[in-house]
């Protein structure tokens, strides 16, 4: 009668006491009958075990190491923003679970990072995304911590000269502007490093091949590592072939 009220728990030994067939695992209730007895005492008579056959629904774990991605919604001040690229700490973690779940996955997304009127250098720990894909799976982390350098920005123009290339040796031609405007996005503190031999400009004889053009569109071929963007202040460089 005490059993109404409570719950033994019998502790089954899977190496010894499970077997399997076709990749699912069974234990008999006649395998266990002794360590059942032994478990509820002396006092008590089994005289059938129901069910008889239980089943146990493991499946093959796995184990796989994915890069982070940040997600953010970032708004800096006016004239400000991020130098170089956000560092994520830990860059990647170890995700644990079913083969057939893991597999497949290949990234792993943080919870978003919303900041607003940013014009100091960021540090924040941020949680993983975990609802969807990630759900029921082992994580060797559910947090990462997110640093990034903010500095003042500013916009500066700088005249590049345009170089046309791939012309025969046979071809003759004059070209105009013979130098284009650059826009670019830079640090404050390292503006004064840019120079016009930081890019190049460049103009393809073959792109009017076979064709009835009378201009060039050029392209920014080359710039500076340390400039955040860039942009091309004009898109047509007009030629003539010369006889």
């Amino acid at each position: 009668m005490s059993y109404a009220f409570k719950q033994p728990e019998i502790k089954i030994d899977v190496a010894k006491e499970v077997f399997v067939v076709s990749n699912q695992y069974y234990w008999l209730s006649k395998n266990g009958t002794f360590i059942i007895s032994e478990r509820l005492g002396q006092s008590s008579e089994i005289k059938s075990i129901l069910p008889d056959t239980l089943k146990f629904p493991f499946q093959k774990l796995a184990v796989k190491k994915v890069p982070i991605v940040l997600n953010e919604d970032i708004k800096f001040n006016p004239g400000y923003d991020v130098l170089g690229a956000f560092s994520i700490t830990p860059d990647s973690i170890s995700i644990i679970g079913p083969d057939a779940q893991v597999k497949d996955i290949e990234l792993v997304y943080t919870k978003s990072l919303n900041l607003n009127e940013v014009q100091e250098n960021i540090l924040a720990e941020v949680e993983l995304d975990t609802d969807n894909q990630l759900k029921g799976l082992e994580l060797s982390n559910s947090s990462v911590l997110i640093e990034a350098t903010v500095e003042k920005f500013t916009e500066g123009i700088i005249d590049v000269p345009v170089t046309i290339v791939n012309v025969p040796s046979n071809v003759r031609l004059n070209y105009f502007p013979k130098t284009v405007q650059v826009s670019f996005y830079v640090d404050l503190n390292r503006f004064k490093q840019i120079s016009a031999l930081d890019f190049k400009v460049e103009c393809d004889y073959n792109q009017i091949v076979n064709g009835n053009k009378t201009s060039f569109t050029p392209k920014l071929v080359k710039y500076s590592e340390i400039v955040k963007s860039t942009r091309l202040k004009q898109n047509k460089i007009e030629f003539v072939i010369l006889k």
